[in-house]
């Protein structure tokens, strides 16, 4: 339920709706209003009799069980004063007492206490999707002055050296990790960082629980990829896996590559890769330090999903492929023969990728892949295959280098040619000279050169070029001849016509048309 003074204000600009500025806060439960008796304040818990600390500390957690509307800060204000001061007494006494504290009714209590102020009806709103990108406006749970403390007395107890997990795994079960992947879905970041610890302090002490809670992690993943789920938690689950993943033990098993190819590698289809991509990243480098054979598999998944039309999306991916060569290049290996047999089942597709951003009209991300040649590893690795990569690499960066439209990108390829022709010049001038011969040999296309620019000139020049400049005093000799015998040559109009249009039966067609209204016109003049 949302208060209607933390409502977003708008304001109607031209038909826009423009959002405000202010932060905004909401209430993401539903309470029950019916009035209930005030609560009582009750001793601090370490001035109680030792005997008789285990039963206080219990009413104080039953005590917390109630739950409290903060939608109105005037409502229930001693009773919200007093459970405050509960949970802090509870969460300090888990603290500071070591031993004879944690039995199985004490977790019990704890838990049950933790799943009633936590697992709420989550209510985004209906402008939830618009909000999951905005970070200026963040969307704060109004209840988190007794949600922390919650939070911090569940972990405080998971973390306690009494706490025995085969006895509190009849109450911390797969149905309380699936409420808690739920309730990570909300808008508070605090809300999602505290259970982001806690979901991790489980995985650690729960050995039952680990292969459950990767099966949920990654059925999370998929529904975000693939069912276009608005979560919010995917870096938090992303920086927890990557935690698991560097507990993997060698050689991996095929359960963990099979996450590797099914999940994480998909994730990279989605429009918010930006809100998790450092984390996604470091999740796979760290399969390369385990095992680095699976690069070819992790290069080439992403090349196959390689973005088409999303510049920004496609700028992140370049700098994510720019750290993974590194990490391919740095790392150790026994023998270096093993490092450049794995690049060479990826070097000719993955260079085919770069010059092709390289190349690419949008200025981000040619500018992007044009840096990467300053990368000493990228550039090394290129050095050591030059004679098999310079044809792949060489011809685009020529051709573009003479057409593109910025001048500072121009700049920049001119600059990674000069880089190219220092480390095998022999090679970059043959290639460079078997580029020219094929543009000798090019049949000459219409209005468009070879990267799609238009160059406006017409067929008729093209021609004049191609015949050696005597088509088209002929074809002015004959125009001027057969207009004065008032019988006009069809092939002397499409030739002035030409040079509007690249299409042959287009200009042949208009110009029978001129051809026949010169000829009236002629008549005419007779």
């Amino acid at each position: 339920m949302r208060r209607s003074g933390a409502k977003r204000e708008t304001a109607d600009i031209d038909g826009l709706q423009k959002r405000s500025k202010k932060v905004k806060k909401q209430s993401s439960s539903s309470y029950n209003r019916e009035k209930k008796e005030d609560l009582v304040p009750l001793k601090p818990l370490m001035q109680e009799d030792e005997s008789r600390r285990e039963e206080a500390l219990i009413q104080k957690v039953q005590q917390c069980k109630r739950v409290f509307d903060f939608s109105d800060a005037t409502l229930d204000v001693r009773n919200k004063e007093i459970k405050r001061s509960a949970l802090y007494d509870i969460v300090d006494y888990l603290v500071t007492q070591k031993t004879r504290i944690v039995t199985e009714r004490t977790i019990r209590e704890i838990v049950d206490c933790a799943k009633i102020n936590m697992f709420r009806d989550m209510n985004p709103g209906q402008d939830s999707e618009l909000d999951f990108m905005d970070d200026d406006e963040p969307i704060l749970e109004e209840s988190w002055p007794h949600l922390s403390c919650v939070y911090d007395m569940l972990l405080k107890l998971i973390e306690h050296p009494e706490f025995e997990p085969k006895v509190a795994k009849r109450y911390i079960d797969q149905a309380f990790i699936q409420e808690l992947l739920r309730v990570l879905n909300s808008t508070d970041a605090r809300e999602r960082e505290m259970i982001k610890t806690i979901l991790h302090r489980i995985y650690g002490r729960f050995l039952g629980h680990r292969a459950f809670i990767r099966k949920a992690i990654a059925h999370t993943f998929l529904a975000f990829t693939f069912e276009t789920l608005i979560y919010r938690g995917i870096s938090e689950l992303l920086e927890i896996l990557s935690s698991i993943i560097n507990g993997f033990a060698l050689p991996l098993k095929q359960e963990h590559v099979d996450f590797l190819k099914r999940v994480l590698i998909p994730l990279h289809r989605s429009f918010y890769l930006n809100l998790y991509l450092d984390n996604l990243t470091t999740c796979i480098e760290q399969y390369i330090e385990k095992d680095p054979e699976l690069t070819p598999d992790i290069v080439n998944g992403l090349l196959h999903i390689w973005p088409k039309i999303n510049s920004q999306k496609e700028v992140a991916m370049l700098s994510e492929m720019e750290e993974l060569i590194e990490k391919l290049g740095t790392r150790d290996f026994e023998n270096e023969t093993q490092r450049q047999e794995i690049f060479k089942k990826i070097m000719k597709p993955l260079y085919k990728r770069m010059i092709q951003c390289c190349c690419s009209t949008n200025f981000q991300v040619a500018e992007k892949a044009l840096i990467m040649w300053n990368n000493e590893v990228f550039l090394s690795f290129f050095e050591q295959n030059n004679v098999e990569l310079m044809p792949i690499v060489v011809p685009p960066l020529y051709h573009t280098s003479k057409n593109h439209w910025n001048p500072q990108i121009a700049k920049l390829i001119t600059q990674v040619m000069k880089a190219l022709l220092d480390i095998n010049q022999a090679k970059y001038e043959e290639v460079i000279e078997q580029t020219k011969e094929a543009e000798k040999k090019k049949p000459v296309s219409g209005g468009h050169d070879r990267g799609g620019a238009h160059r406006g000139a017409g067929l008729s020049g093209l021609e004049h070029k191609g015949r050696g400049g005597g088509g088209g005093a002929k074809a002015s000799t004959s125009s001027q001849h057969h207009s004065a015998s008032g019988q006009p040559n069809a092939g002397s109009q499409s030739g002035e016509r030409r040079s509007t249009s690249g299409n042959r039966d287009r200009a042949s067609s208009s110009s029978q048309r001129n051809a026949s209204k010169s000829g009236s016109h002629s008549k005419k003049t007779t």
